[in-house]
């Protein structure tokens, strides 16, 4: 580590987080089943934080409903254990 006031956490030190991530009516929103403007959203969040999330070692996974929210929320890994282990929600009033 060079400085840590700079570079608090080195690369990779978070290599057991796996961050649920739910975008309600921020570029991916749902008409009729379809989903618009997703890969606006995801696209962006990819190229910023989530660039500087996979350095650290961390997992994340992007969802645009409640409804995959909640599918995600009780997903179980390979040791019967809940997957995720934070959860990050950016929401608007949808205008």
């Amino acid at each position: 580590m060079k400085n840590p006031e700079i570079e608090s956490y080195r690369d990779d030190i978070f290599v057991s987080y796996y961050i649920l991530i739910i975008i309600l009516y921020l570029g991916g929103y749902e008409v009729n089943g379809k989903i618009f403007d997703k890969n606006i959203t995801e696209d962006i969040f990819k190229y910023n934080t989530g660039k500087a999330l996979k350095k650290k070692g961390f997992k994340y996974n992007i969802v645009y409903s409640y409804e995959d929210a909640t599918n995600k929320f009780i997903s179980i890994n390979e040791k019967g254990k809940y997957l995720y282990n934070k959860t990050w929600i950016f929401f608007s009033d949808g205008s």
